[in-house]
């Protein structure tokens, strides 16, 4: 699974946003987040075009993810493998589960954890 299909599982699984296709006088324009809420005009709020949004590789994303699911992020000391030097973790005991994920980068690993939370899981 590349980066960008990451990008998309996180914005509709875990962020909760909805793919809507921008279109102005039957002219394809650009794809876009939307949320269930609604403005004055009954129209669903835009969050962000699907472009900007890259949880995987853009550390302001991936705090979005952070501040949503309350994430702890710890650097692994030492020499670890390239594909471990950051754990993720969401630990909600001992009332819920804990769910963990090592990643390269602090960003995957945010992803990588985020969606094992809501029972997507990516090897």
């Amino acid at each position: 699974m590349n980066l960008q299909e990451i990008d998309r599982l996180v914005a509709e699984k875990v962020m909760g946003w909805k793919l809507r296709k921008y279109i102005e006088d039957d002219c394809y324009i650009t794809d876009e987040w939307v949320t269930d809420i609604q403005d004055k005009f009954n129209n669903s709020v835009i969050v962000i075009d699907v472009d900007k949004f890259n949880p995987s590789t853009d550390i302001r994303d991936a705090w979005l993810v952070v501040g949503k699911l309350k994430i702890a992020v710890i650097p692994q000391a030492g020499d670890p493998p390239a594909d471990m030097k950051y754990l993720a973790e969401i630990d909600r005991q001992p009332f819920g589960d804990n769910y963990e994920a090592y990643a390269g980068t602090a960003e995957l690993a945010i992803c990588l954890v985020a969606l094992k939370s809501v029972g997507v899981n990516i090897e």
